[in-house]
């Protein structure tokens, strides 16, 4: 069933689309023909379409990852809505004995097709035995980005999905994500090993949303300032505010609920209970705001979030992207402010990373050495570290191009090495949120440009296209003395990377080594410094 006529039939009798987009059914087409799929769109766009719609297609069962257990149950509520009861499950940590057993039954009857499931539980347990027996048909990887070490939302369970997915026969897999640069979709097909995949990278407009700056002076104004701005964008519904720290978000959201607004908090350290009252509570719109960290995050699909602001500067564009990308789900105005204070800049560099200890990195490097094929449980019951640990070190060692062979020493210095190019492009995807805020061009624009966008005309709705003076204009270039976005270069002081964005004036380049650079066109082109790798 890989026809035109018969796939949007599909889609409208069992998953209540009636009109599913043709990039939709162009990565179903692609899967259904036995290739693999990376697919990169906005927020909101029915990503999750493509693996429902492909799994009911070829009748048998499409495994998702997913890392968020709120967003499976929902998929399994709306599947089960329309295509049938029994159509759908998930096998989570919130799942019991009784759960599990049918969800087993279910796999060995063949009647299953599709399960959500999250990374940790393919390391190992009865599920990955279950499957391993029983392999699925289709293998779809959700927020595909967290596979990728340079990624702020990089998980190490995500790491091992590649061996997983050789385990099972390397069944047709499409990887989907709203928020993937150039250098982490390269990562996601390393990671996965899809060689010859079918990449669809729909753009990333969001035609609904207006984004602003607000600037702050003085960190005593912050809780006012806030407050101003919440007070003025709730006037157009229910909105997100999101703060760096646990102690920022409290603080907020006290302030908040002083002025009268149902406001609570959500952040990792709170009790499971408070979160998923929370969740609740916004998904009824019985607030009016949220106050939280980034772990309130993916997964999140309120369709009339009506706007987000930012009351600390986010650790890069792509979290920003994303996190952004939250408000206005329905298609209707929504707006998105970054309340920005320079020194915030410092929490992004305190929050860097840093290389895994010398200690666990030999004891994992000594095991790897002696089981080249293990995965990160292996290699944490071999060594008696925890999973995050030897999951780490394990990508680490894998993204530096290691060879078990290695000796310990050399093995510990690719991870080193690794670790210390990602610390680096963290500081430096710091400085891309300063040149954000500070930018004269279409904020926009300036976001789809940091993704590869190539588009030239601005929005027409942010603060600079708002501007008495308007948007300076963003130009872009085609080529430029051979080199072209996308493109491989190589620098004489910073070494390799990859062009990222070519206009007029700058040339973007993201370094292995030294992170994001912002060179100047004229002096790139005057000096010869960048050359074809």
């Amino acid at each position: 069933m890989s026809s035109q006529p018969d796939l949007v039939h599909l889609s409208a009798t069992r998953l209540g689309v009636p009109e599913p987009h043709e990039a939709q059914l162009a990565a179903v087409r692609s899967l259904l023909a036995g290739r693999d799929v990376l697919l990169v769109a906005p927020t909101g766009s029915g990503k999750s379409l493509v693996y429902q719609l492909a799994a009911l297609a070829c009748d048998a069962l499409c495994v998702v990852v997913t890392p968020l257990l709120s967003l499976a149950a929902d998929q399994v509520r709306s599947l089960e809505e329309h295509a049938g009861e029994g159509v759908a499950a998930r096998w989570t940590s919130g799942e019991g004995a009784a759960d599990r057993a049918r969800v087993e039954e279910a796999v060995r009857a063949g009647t299953l097709r599709v399960l959500l499931t999250s990374p940790e539980q393919l390391e190992g347990g009865p599920l990955r035995d279950l499957l391993d027996e029983h392999p699925p048909a289709l293998l779809a990887v959700d927020e595909a980005h967290c596979v990728s070490t340079w990624g702020s939302d990089f998980r190490p369970a995500y790491a091992g999905l590649g061996a997983v997915r050789e385990a099972w026969g390397r069944p047709p897999t499409v990887a989907v994500t709203a928020t993937a640069s150039s250098s982490v979709r390269k990562d996601v097909r390393r990671v996965l090993d899809l060689a010859d995949c079918d990449e669809q990278v729909l753009g990333f407009e969001r035609p609904s949303l207006s984004l602003g700056v607000v600037r702050l002076h003085d960190e005593a104004d912050r809780a006012g300032l806030v407050g101003e701005r919440v007070a003025a964008l709730r006037e157009d519904g229910m909105g997100l505010v999101y703060a760096r720290t646990r102690r920022s978000v409290e603080a907020l959201a006290a302030s908040l609920t002083e002025l009268g607004l149902r406001a609570p908090a959500y952040h990792a350290g709170l009790p499971r209970r408070v979160r998923d009252d929370v969740h609740e509570r916004f998904h009824r719109g019985e607030v009016d705001v949220v106050v939280a960290t980034s772990a309130f995050g993916m997964g999140v699909h309120q369709p009339d979030v009506r706007w987000v602001l930012h009351a600390q500067a986010p650790e890069s564009l792509d979290v920003y992207y994303q996190e952004s990308g939250r408000a206005g789900r329905d298609g209707g105005p929504a707006k998105a402010e970054l309340l920005f204070r320079e020194e915030d800049l410092a929490l992004g560099h305190f929050f860097a990373g840093g290389r895994p200890r010398s200690s666990s990195v030999r004891r994992v490097a000594e095991a790897w050495r002696a089981d080249p094929a293990a995965d990160a449980a292996a290699l944490a019951r071999a060594t008696g570290l925890g999973r995050r640990t030897t999951g780490r070190v394990l990508a680490l060692l894998q993204a530096g191009g290691a060879d078990p062979a290695w000796d310990v020493e050399r093995l510990a210095d690719v991870v080193r090495r690794r670790a210390d190019a990602e610390r680096t492009l963290r500081r430096t995807q710091v400085e891309r949120v300063r040149e954000y805020a500070d930018s004269t061009h279409c904020y926009d624009l300036v976001l789809r440009h940091h993704f590869g966008d190539r588009a030239e005309d601005p929005c027409g709705r942010c603060g600079t296209c708002a501007s008495e003076s308007g948007p300076t204009p963003l130009r872009v270039l085609a080529d430029l003395d051979g080199i072209a976005a996308e493109s491989e270069v190589r620098h004489r002081r910073f070494g390799r990377g990859t062009v990222t964005d070519l206009t007029r004036d700058t040339v973007t380049v993201l370094f292995d080594r030294v992170g994001y650079r912002t060179l100047s066109t004229a002096l790139v082109r005057e000096r010869s410094l960048l050359r074809p790798a």
